[in-house]
């Protein structure tokens, strides 16, 4: 972009005067009466050649002209949304004008060759239309004076000038009460601008930041907004002076702190860059496109600088890109520096905020340099509903909705892993924080859905009575946790050896046995240190063994495993790497917890970076500080259960599981009926036999050990007979596998609609039976012969 340069103007001319009307509407009035014998003449003369190319000509660069008339200006697209309408009515008035100045060269051409056309076609013309239509067009015209008649626009000041372009570009105007009075010379000689990059050259000309320093390549970056950049050049052989920030935001009356200076790349000290933000990201500036950062609202924009980014605020450096506004929710998309990971405290933004309830901001980021904060009016989710079956349906990725998300989205959680198979979760919860009704949830998902479930509660069957009888395995007391374990851990190893034996290499849902999970709750009674004085330590030892191997050899055999506790720490679990790592993989669910436990959380690497762990409170409801300074009681609130940070894939997200009220038997009948909704899995009968086998040992090795007879026993006993176990089991084949079995039912009955395959493999869930098929074709084992129709390959 060129520099814009401001050179001293003119005065205006003075407006037509009366005098000078009425001698221009006589030479109008003549020149009609010699041209109508022209138009009457001309048509007629066969070597008259330059007269009718002067006509056609004439006809065609008026239109021309009325063409570029009837185009906006291009200056005009810089204006604000709410005065298009005002910019549309005066174009349509300047159209209308240039419309009746342009009526008699447009008529006056066209009735010459209209008379021409007439002749040339041998079409008889009568004289007294030949010169009768040239004489009445003549007295038409100069009866009617279009040129001399035709509405002008009133000539504006340049104080008016400048006033309306700085109203469009959102600047304050700098013409108006004592600032006209303060006018300085230079002010005066200069002319009022006509373009945004004018005005902005303007503000820099007449101030006096940097006398003899000129300010160029003026670039607007949003159009009606007042943010620019601008490059700064001194006089050839000096530097530009140095200029805070606070002096060059006085120069366009902008607020502090949204204007910088900073060298020019590829230029000297001669040359500085000047970046006005006052509403539009720095991230956006710099790409050229205003509209990457999206739409900001003006008061947004205003509280961002005055509370979070200000100097020493909460956010000071981050910036905004784009503002969301709903109901009850504000949305704030913000970026951190450049380089720079960004950290949102949640505290300081509340604080900033002026909000006491801090379960009214939300804070969340992708663990890099993008994050969302979202404000509420009221608390998201105070209210929320049941769960459905169809929630708890697995989809494509092998996630069920496990409950509502802060704005209103499903919040999600896989059972299963395509191509990674099962999960290893983690859910702490202190009493009253809603952890019973959420595995609850996750038992009656995996029982929707075709999962084995295996649970133990070592609470004696107190903390999930609801799941007891309506798993494939259910077992109650400290025994029979560590039973249920080593019964899981034999299940995943008799799996191993059927898949070396066949040469598999993974695992796949249903292809040939079914997921596993083990849920072992209360483990905060067997591995936290407030145990240690009821656990003997062979025991525990012998535990977190086989909490080891299990992490190791489960998940890729599909057997998952899901800790359950009021209140533990990583380093309880033995291998603070190993559930690190499984976070990541599998969910982390956090509900409300000792404040020791969620700063545990924090330092052992569990919560992303950047994130503050906001605690859950009991209830919902701010403090009770004014109350307690006024000496008056406040009732409590609506109660958090249910409430959870979910931690996943190593993202943090605010949450509450679906709603379960219990009846006068204080039991989740809603529960229960979901339940009994759909038959329990179980394991193959091979897996059963080892599960049984393993589990009667293991049983009563652990009443051993906690009888503290543990003079003869170890580990690596309990692996000797393991070996043993599974020594003595069959290596044959499973079942055939889903493909396998869509194989031999295609080449029995040819081809086939997917809905009467899934029919006919009414023990596969019907996803699995569809992603298999697809996968068939995708390999050329299979062909569509139409829509939901397979066939074999000819």
């Amino acid at each position: 972009m060129a520099t814009t340069t401001l050179t001293p103007t003119t005065t205006v001319q003075p407006a037509t005067t009366g005098r000078s009307r009425r001698r221009r509407a006589r030479i109008e009035r003549i020149a009609y009466i010699v041209a109508a014998p022209g138009l009457a003449i001309g048509p007629q003369l066969d070597a008259a050649w330059p007269a009718h190319l002067t006509a056609a000509a004439t006809g065609t660069l008026t239109l021309a002209w009325l063409y570029h008339k009837a185009r906006p200006a291009e200056r005009q697209r810089l204006r604000r949304e709410k005065e298009r309408l005002e910019l549309a009515t005066d174009h349509r008035l300047e159209l209308l004008r240039a419309c009746y100045r342009a009526t008699p060269a447009l008529t006056g051409s066209a009735l010459y060759l209209g008379l021409l056309a007439a002749g040339a076609a041998g079409i008889g013309v009568e004289p007294l239309v030949q010169y009768g239509a040239p004489s009445l067009w003549a007295a038409v015209m100069a009866a009617a004076l279009p040129r001399t008649r035709a509405p002008r626009r009133k000539r504006r000041s340049p104080a008016e000038m400048l006033a309306e372009l700085e109203h469009a570009a959102g600047l304050p105007h700098s013409t108006d009460g004592q600032d006209q009075e303060q006018d300085t010379g230079q002010e005066r000689r200069l002319p009022a601008p006509r373009t945004y990059a004018e005005l902005v050259a303007w503000h820099w000309e007449t101030s006096e930041a940097a006398k003899g320093c000129h300010l160029g390549h003026v670039q607007q970056l949003a159009p009606g907004r007042p943010d620019f950049r601008a490059v700064l050049v001194a006089p050839r052989g000096k530097a530009v002076p140095q200029l805070t920030p606070a002096a060059l935001a006085a120069v366009w009356d902008l607020p502090e702190g949204t204007v910088s200076i900073e060298p020019m790349p590829g230029h000297g000290p001669g040359h500085k860059l000047i970046t006005a933000r006052p509403t539009l990201d720095l991230d956006s500036q710099i790409s050229g496109d205003s509209t990457s950062g999206g739409r900001i609202d003006p008061d947004l924009a205003a509280l961002w600088r005055s509370r979070l980014a200000k100097p020493g605020g909460p956010l000071d450096g981050v910036h905004l890109l784009e503002t969301k506004i709903e109901a009850n929710r504000i949305a704030l998309r913000v970026r951190a520096a450049d380089d720079q990971v960004l950290r949102l405290p949640h505290q300081g933004i509340a604080r900033a905020l002026d909000i006491d309830d801090m379960e009214l901001v939300v804070c969340q980021t992708n663990r890099m340099g993008d994050g969302i904060i979202s404000v509420y009016e009221t608390h998201p989710l105070l209210t929320i509903r049941e769960a459905t079956a169809r929630d708890l349906t697995m989809n494509e990725r092998g996630e069920i909705a496990f409950g509502l998300q802060h704005d209103g989205r499903p919040a999600r959680i896989n059972l299963y892993k395509p191509g990674l198979g099962a999960t290893n979760d983690l859910f702490v919860g202190a009493p009253g924080a809603g952890k019973s009704v959420a595995l609850n949830t996750l038992l009656i998902a995996e029982r929707i859905n075709g999962v084995v479930s295996i649970v133990a509660d070592a609470q004696d069957g107190m903390s999930l009575p609801e799941a007891n009888g309506r798993v494939a395995h259910f077992g109650s007391g400290i025994p029979a946790v560590a039973a249920a374990l080593a019964a899981a851990y034999a299940v995943a190893k008799y799996r191993q050896k059927i898949s070396s034996a066949n040469g598999w290499g993974s695992f796949t849902i249903n292809d040939p046995w079914r997921l596993v999970v083990i849920t072992l709750d209360e483990l905060n009674l067997i591995l936290a240190e407030e145990a240690e004085a009821d656990i003997p330590p062979a025991f525990k030892t012998w535990v977190l063994g086989l909490i080891s191997k299990f992490q190791i050899t489960g998940r890729k055999m599909g057997v998952g495993i899901r800790f359950a506790a009021q209140g533990i720490h990583s380093a309880d679990l033995g291998d603070k790497v190993k559930l690190r790592a499984n976070a990541k993989t599998g969910a982390v669910w956090l509900g409300r917890t000792t404040s020791g436990t969620t700063s545990h959380m924090a330092t052992e690497g569990i919560l992303p970076p950047g994130v503050d762990l906001v605690p859950i409170p009991e209830t919902f409801g701010g403090d009770d500080i004014e109350a307690a300074f006024r000496g008056e009681e406040t009732p409590p609130g609506p109660t958090t259960a249910g409430m959870a940070n979910l931690i996943r894939q190593g993202r943090l997200t605010r949450m509450r599981v679906w709603r379960a009220a219990k009846d006068a038997n204080k039991q989740y009948t809603g529960l229960i009926d979901l339940y009994e909704s759909a038959p329990i899995p179980y394991l193959t009968p091979e897996e059963q036999a080892v599960f049984d086998a393993e589990h009667a040992r293991a049983l009563a090795h652990a009443e051993k050990l906690l009888a503290g007879d543990d003079q003869d026993d170890d580990t690596g006993d309990i692996d000797d007979g393991l070996d043993e176990l599974l020594g003595t089991a069959s290596t044959a084949a499973e079942p055939p596998t889903v493909q396998n079995r869509i194989l031999n039912l295609l080449t029995e009955h040819g081809s086939m609609k997917l809905r009467d395959i899934q029919e006919h493999l009414d023990d596969v869930q019907p996803a699995t039976v569809s992603n298999t098929a697809s996968q068939l074709c995708r390999t050329g084992q299979l062909h569509r012969a139409g829509r939901g129709i397979y066939t074999l390959p000819q």
